[in-house]
């Protein structure tokens, strides 16, 4: 499963860098809600364990003002052992943890990021911060769980 979300953030250029781990926070604290353990590899892996779930890229565009920011988050839904394979990494899908509902999946990571990008042009990164580093799984691995 793949989507974007865009929306215009009003924050410092220098702050943006520290979008993708807004994004990153947003979608294993809404894929936990769902019942699956997801956790975040820096900067842009949804993991469970050592397998890769789905991944988040974040483009921006715009000025000192507002800027419009554009998320790209992929979600792998069903087990492809073909894919793992020629991948030669361990690889994670929804349907392994959970009865997959794509809209419900959908639903519930869309309102994660609308509420983390609301939080972060409100008050920063600072926030979101204080509530992943404390659950770091792996540091040499730069993992971080979310709450």
């Amino acid at each position: 499963m793949t989507f974007s979300l865009s929306r215009t953030v009003r924050r410092p250029l220098r702050e943006l860098a520290g979008l993708s781990l807004v994004a990153g926070v947003a979608v294993a604290r809404a894929l936990r809600a769902l019942g699956v353990q997801a956790a975040l590899k820096w900067p842009n892996d949804v993991v469970v364990g050592e397998a890769k779930l789905g991944g988040i890229l974040v483009e921006t565009r715009g000025n000192e003002r507002e800027v419009l920011a554009v998320i790209g988050v992929g979600i792998n839904c069903r087990r492809d052992a073909g894919l793992e394979r020629r991948l030669r990494r361990p690889l994670a899908s929804l349907d392994q943890f959970i009865a997959v509902d794509r809209n419900r999946v959908l639903e519930r990571v869309a309102a994660s990021l609308a509420e983390a990008l609301q939080v972060f042009e409100s008050r920063g990164l600072e926030p979101l911060l204080r509530e992943c580093l404390p659950y770091y799984e792996r540091l040499s691995e730069h993992a971080i769980r979310v709450k």
